[in-house]
């Protein structure tokens, strides 16, 4: 397991670090909305929308998530992206232990193919929510157990399910 979240971490540092350009899509979206939170102007987008002031136009939690980076370390890009980085790998992590759980055979092949899969890799270079979103998705997906299965049990297991509250 310290294999896979070493090398998923390592692929994605080496791209990040790589200097490769992305499109910025809602990137200024989310820090506007970032810079505005700390500022104390609150949860609001403008500039990119014509002067018009935009709330609640993006669920919250990414925005923050970069307000605390950049409270904290600073307004750096390189910053969020190597942090997203490590989110990355953890997402490996928690995919491998989903499937030791479920199809342990499976599990150490899937956990390669996720850590070296190229859009979870450069994923982690856009300044976007998918890799947050992603790394809490996972975990909170509770499939269902080996003895559940064939049991009518799996539609309690999904997001938001009454495992999901459990655990």
């Amino acid at each position: 397991m310290l294999w896979l979240f070493g090398a998923a971490l390592m692929v994605r540092l080496l791209y990040v670090a790589a200097g490769i350009d992305v499109a910025p899509q809602d990137t200024p979206d989310y820090d506007e909305i970032a810079h505005n939170v700390l500022a104390g102007e609150g949860f609001v987008a403008g500039n990119n929308w014509y002067g018009h002031e935009l709330r609640a136009w993006r669920a919250p939690l990414y925005p923050l998530f970069l307000a605390a980076i950049y409270a904290t370390i600073g307004d750096s890009h390189t910053v969020v992206r190597s942090l997203q980085s490590l989110l990355g790998a953890m997402t490996v992590v928690f995919v491998y232990l989903m499937l030791q759980r479920l199809q342990p055979k499976a599990a150490l092949p899937a956990g390669w193919f996720i850590a070296l899969y190229e859009p979870l890799v450069i994923s982690v270079n856009e300044v976007m929510s998918e890799v947050l979103f992603t790394t809490l998705l996972v975990p909170v997906w509770q499939p269902p157990s080996r003895p559940d299965i064939g049991r009518g049990g799996a539609g309690r297991h999904w997001p938001g399910g009454s495992s999901a509250w459990r655990r």
